[in-house]
Formats: structure tokens, sequence, C-alpha cells
């Protein structure tokens, strides 16, 4: 593909790196949900969901039939399919500095939008929201051939002196100044420090830039598992609100689907408490994973061993319920990434000496 960007793409911004991952992402996820679409297009669960639709606006007042309804779904499951798979490719190119691969991402993500307003989903909106924040700053600036420079960390406050840890800074401190330096063998006044507590008596070292800059790993791997964490639940809390909202008419169709529920003695009843404390705990795992991003984000070691083992338990489900539903390979995906990322040396290092810091601050005694 030929590019009109310079040869050497420089370093790039952090900002296109994340968007361009969550085009790939999202198309991904679009296309698995158009090929499941297609695939159940005649379903019985699928006729239902199409009658329930031609009943809301704007499709009650399109004068649509079933059958109609049902080839408009196949129609733009198709080209939802084809313009998220492109976007995807297109995204690859446009994270290497390609100016007319932004702009075609950019167009290929009209249909994308449009098809998901149809087919429903999240990916879409997401796709499409990635492809214009490629627009935006720094993003723009980069694409345009500027090299992009990281902002500069804030200058971190001179540590204080450590000569004399009974001095204050608003009084003098030389002898001749109006006051008689502290005798050496004379008594500390009880609440004081001595010099050799303090971190820059002992010779330690302050941290360092490149200790205090989060890495770019450990900023992908949060923000991968922010993003799934908190697309999972708003699915979930929506699921939930549906069961609960529509109680009999979820069981009659659950019923329906599987006979088998009606055959074991299963009622309506225990139906719902049981997928109700599923989603419930499906829900509050999810709210788990996005703190625990957030707070790995933040440089908390437990959050980032916290968030390896959510994402570790969550890959071996969805792979084991990845041949119910395909699309939950993409998550099991998603978690390896996150894994990965997460237990790279310079993140394990970045998060425990951030640790290390907070606990000195609240406790100077600690080593």
């Amino acid at each position: 593909m030929s590019s009109t960007s310079p040869e050497s793409p420089g370093l790039r911004p952090p900002q296109v790196t994340m968007f361009g991952w969550l085009v790939i992402l999202s198309g991904i996820v679009t296309v698995l949900n158009s090929w499941e679409t297609v695939a159940a297009i005649g379903s019985l669960e699928t006729t239902e969901e199409l009658r329930r639709r031609l009943g809301e606006p704007p499709f009650s007042s399109a004068g649509m039939g079933l059958e109609a309804m049902r080839e408009t779904h196949r129609v733009a499951a198709i080209v939802g399919a084809a313009a998220a798979g492109g976007a995807a490719v297109f995204a690859i190119w446009a994270m290497r500095r390609d100016r007319t691969a932004r702009l075609v991402l950019s167009v290929l993500a009209v249909p994308v939008l449009l098809t998901g307003y149809v087919l429903g989903g999240l990916a879409p909106t997401l796709l499409a929201v990635a492809a214009m924040m490629l627009w935006l700053q720094p993003s723009r600036d980069w694409y345009d051939g500027k090299d992009y420079v990281p902002p500069e960390p804030p200058e971190e406050p001179s540590a204080p002196s450590a000569q004399d840890p009974w001095s204050r800074p608003d009084r003098p401190t030389t002898p001749d100044a109006g006051w008689a330096a502290p005798d050496p063998g004379q008594r500390r006044p009880e609440g004081t420090t001595p010099a050799l507590d303090a971190p820059a008596a002992r010779g330690e070292q302050r941290p360092s830039l490149a200790q205090r800059t989060r890495p770019g790993a450990l900023v992908r791997a949060c923000l991968l598992a922010g993003v799934f964490s908190a697309g999972a639940f708003g699915l979930v809390v929506a699921a939930l609100t549906m069961l609960l909202g529509d109680t009999d008419g979820m069981v009659e169709t659950m019923q329906r689907q599987e006979p088998a529920l009606g055959e074991a003695g299963i009622t309506g009843d225990q139906l719902v408490l049981t997928l109700a404390v599923m989603l419930g705990v499906v829900a509050l795992w999810c709210a788990a994973g996005v703190v625990a991003a957030y707070a790995t984000l933040r440089g908390a070691e437990w959050g980032r061993i916290t968030l390896i083992v959510l994402a570790v338990v969550t890959g071996v489900a969805s792979v084991a319920l990845g041949v119910v539903n395909p699309m939950l390979l993409v998550v099991a995906l998603a978690c390896v990434i996150t894994v990965v990322l997460l237990v790279r040396p310079e993140v394990a290092a970045w998060t425990r000496g951030r640790s290390r810091a907070d606990r000195r601050t609240r406790d100077p005694m600690v080593p």
C-alpha cells in the first residue's frame, strides 16, 4: 500500500495504538457477530426477536413484514462484516502512519455503524468512535508528519536537607543568626525523626523518570481489560434488566427452546432466580475487572496480580464456552494479550516500585 506519510513513522502516540487496536478487536467481534446472525437467521429465537423489533420504532412505521425484516438483517450482516473486516485490516496500516489507510478506515466505519444500528451490539459503535478519534490530537499532528513528543512529567519537589532534622524553614540555621545550634548530645525531641531515617540519608536514590512513567505495555493491558470488562458489565446489566422486566416472556422463550427444563421439573421462578444469580455474579466479576484495571494503572501491585488472575480465569472459561458461542474466543484472545502484557518484567518492576514508594510515603520506617 502506498503511503503519503514519511518513511520513518517515528514515535507513535499511545492514542493511535490504543484506538488502532480497538478498531481491530471491534472489527473481529463485529465479523463474528454478523456470521452468527446469518447462520441463525431462520431460527425460532431470531424470528421472535425480529417480530419484537418490528413492533418498535422506527421499524413499526416502516411497513415491513417479517420476511423483509429477515432479508434486511441478512444483508446488513454481510455488509457490516465486510466493512468491519476491511476496517480491521486498514487499522494495521493506519498504525504505521499511513494517511490513506486512516481515510479508508474512516469511510468503512460509516457502514459498520449503520449496520450496527440494525443488528445491535456495542462493537460497531466502538469501531466508529475509535476511527473518529484518529483525527483528533495528538494523532492528527502525527499523521501530518510532526514528530510526537511525550509530555514531560511534573517536576518533583527537591528533597529536604538532612543536615539538621530539628531545623525549620521559617527560622535561621546558623548559630550567629540569633540562636544556638543544638548540642549533638542533646536528647532529640519526642516525635521527630533522625536524619539517618530519611531515605536520602540512607543512600537511597529517588525514582528515575523511567520508574515514574507508566510502561506502554501496562497502559495497553489496562485499557484492553477495562474496555472489555466495562462492555461486558453493560451487557450483563442490560440482560438482567430484561430478565426482571419481562419474566414471563423470558421463561416461556427458554422453556420453548429447551424442553428439557420442563421435563426436569424446573419451575419458572427457579429458572428466573438461577439466571438472576448467575448474571449478578458475572456483573460483580466484570466490575472487579474494571477496579483491578484502574488500580493497576495507578501502580498498585495487588491490582496487577488480581487482574492477571481474573484474566486467566475468564480466558479459560471463554475457551470452554467458545464451542457454544464463538464470540467468546475474542474475549479469550483479549485475556491472553492482557496476561502477556502484565507479566512483562518492566510492568512488574514498575508496579512493585510504585507500591513500595506508596508504603514508604505512608510510613517512613518502611525500608
